[in-house]
C-alpha cells in the first residue's frame, strides 16, 4: 500500500458509537412500539455503511506520480519540480493540505512554514475532485552542496462524514533526486603548471612507452623482450627486428583533498574550510578535464574497510559529471584518515598518477613522501589560500620548493 493512514489522535470509534446508538433506538422502538424509531435507525444504518465504506477506501485511489528523475544544479541556481496527484476514485478530497520536507540545501521561501530537525517543511493547500488530477509546482533555489529529496510526504484532509482530520503518509521513497554541485572557486596558477603538460605528449626522454604507437624498427639485440619483436618486419628483412615504441609521459592527475585538521593533542577533526576545498577541487577538475587530462580524487574520509573516499581515474565530459556528483554526495560525518594512509596507497602504485595536487593542509608528518617523490617519482602541487584568493604551485617546505636537488 502506497499510503498509510496515520493516527489522528481521535480516541472515539465513531462507527461503534453509531452502531450502539442504532441498536438502542431499535430496542426502544420495539418497547414503545414506535415505527418512526426504526426509520431513524435505518438512516443511522445507512450513514454507518457510508462511513465504513468511505473509511475503507481512503487513499486507495490517490496516486502520486513518482518516476525516477535527477535534477543537477550548481549552488545558487533555480529550478522547478512538478508534483502531480491523480484521484482515480469518485471520492473527493476537500480542504486538503500537502506537506513534505526536504534537506536544507534547497529552499522555497513561499511555501516554507517551519524548520525542524535540519529539514525545511513545506505546505500547499488544495482540493481534488473525483476522477481529477492536481499539479503543484515546487520552485526552489539551491543553497549549498549536497543531495536533496522530498521526504515525509503527507496529505491532510477532513473526513467527509465525521469531520475528523485524516493524515495520509506516503510510504514509498520519492524518486526525484536533486543533486547540488559545489560552486566553482577559481584557483590561480593552473594555466602555468599545465602549460608544459600537453596530455599524452610524445617525449624522447620519457621512461614510459605506448605499446600501440610504433615509430620504427631496428635490429634485434639479445636484451630485447620477446613481445617487442616486429614479426612483419622480420619476415620482410629475413632477420629479427624489434619495434621502437613511442615513449609517452603519464599525465594523469590525482587530486588529494585533506579535509582534516590536527588538534594540539593529535586528534583529527573537520577543517572549517571543507566546503571551500571541495569547491576548489571542482574547479581544478573541470580545468584538467577540459585540457584532456585523466583525473582521480581522494578524500581522507573513511568508507568501507577504512578505505579513503575515492573516485577512480577517468577523463572526458561524463567523468567530469561523475566528479561533480562525487563531490556533491560527499558527507563529512565519516571517520577521518591520516594523510599517510592515502600517501601509502599512492606510493605503492607503480603505474599510478605522477602528478599530484594537494588541497588542504600539508602536514609535516608526511614530509617523508614529499621528499621521496621529489627525487623524480612524482610531482606534487599545493593549493595555497591567501588574501588574494587560491593559487596553485609546487609544494614548498619552509618557503622552499621540494625539488630533485635536495
Amino acid at each position: 500500500m502506497k499510503w498509510k493512514i496515520e493516527n489522528t489522535g481521535e480516541s472515539t470509534n465513531t462507527v461503534e458509537i453509531l452502531f450502539t446508538l442504532m441498536i438502542a433506538i431499535m430496542i426502544g422502538g420495539m418497547i414503545w412500539d414506535n415505527p418512526l424509531t426504526f426509520i431513524l435507525a435505518g438512516f443511522i444504518g445507512i450513514y454507518i455503511m457510508l462511513l465504513w465504506q468511505y473509511s475503507k477506501r481512503i487513499g486507495q485511489g490517490l496516486e502520486l506520480t513518482n518516476q525516477k528523475h535527477t535534477i543537477r544544479l550548481f549552488e545558487g541556481e533555480e529550478a522547478e519540480l512538478e508534483i502531480k496527484f491523480t484521484n482515480h476514485f469518485f471520492i473527493p478530497y476537500f480542504n486538503s493540505q500537502l506537506t513534505f520536507a526536504s534537506d536544507e540545501n534547497i529552499r522555497n521561501n513561499k511555501n516554507l512554514f517551519r524548520k525542524q530537525l535540519g529539514k525545511n517543511q513545506y505546505k500547499y493547500s488544495f482540493s481534488l475532485g473525483g476522477k481529477k488530477e492536481k499539479k503543484f509546482i515546487f520552485s526552489f533555489h539551491t543553497v549549498q552542496r549536497g543531495v536533496a529529496r522530498l521526504e515525509n510526504i503527507q496529505v491532510r484532509f477532513p473526513h467527509i462524514f465525521d469531520f475528523r482530520l485524516i493524515y495520509l503518509k506516503y510510504c514509498e521513497r520519492y524518486q526525484t533526486e536533486i543533486i547540488v554541485y559545489p560552486k566553482l572557486e577559481t584557483v590561480g596558477g593552473l594555466k602555468e603548471i599545465s602549460s608544459s603538460i600537453l596530455g599524452e605528449q610524445q617525449s624522447r626522454f620519457s621512461p614510459f612507452e605506448d605499446m600501440v604507437l610504433t615509430r620504427g624498427t631496428r635490429d634485434y639485440i639479445s636484451s630485447d623482450p620477446f613481445n617487442k619483436i616486429h614479426w612483419k618486419a622480420t619476415a620482410r628483412k629475413q632477420e629479427l627486428q624489434t619495434k621502437e615504441l613511442e615513449p609517452v609521459k603519464n599525465f594523469s592527475w590525482s587530486i588529494i583533498i585533506n579535509i582534516a585538521k590536527i588538534s594540539p593533542l593529535g586528534n583529527l577533526y573537520n577543517n572549517e574550510q571543507l566546503e571551500r576545498f571541495l569547491s576548489q577541487a571542482a574547479y581544478i577538475s573541470r580545468y584538467l578535464i577540459q585540457q584532456g587530462f585523466p583525473v582521480e580524487i581522494y578524500i581522507n574520509s573513511a568508507v568501507l574497510n577504512h578505505r579513503p573516499y575515492h573516485l577512480p581515474l577517468g577523463e572526458g565530459r561524463e567523468h567530469l559529471k561523475s566528479i561533480l556528483e562525487f563531490l556533491a554526495r560527499f558527507e563529512d560525518n565519516g571517520p577521518l584518515l591520516t594523510m599517510n594512509r592515502i600517501y601509502r596507497i599512492l606510493d605503492s602504485q607503480t603505474s599510478g598518477s605522477r602528478l599530484l595536487i594537494l588541497i588542504g593542509e600539508a602536514e609535516e608528518y608526511t614530509n617523508y613522501f614529499y621528499e621521496k617523490w621529489a627525487k623524480g617519482q612524482k610531482q606534487v602541487f599545493h593549493v595555497n589560500n591567501g588574501k588574494a584568493g587560491a593559487h596553485i604551485g609546487p609544494l614548498q617546505k619552509g618557503g622552499e620548493k621540494y625539488d630533485k636537488a635536495k
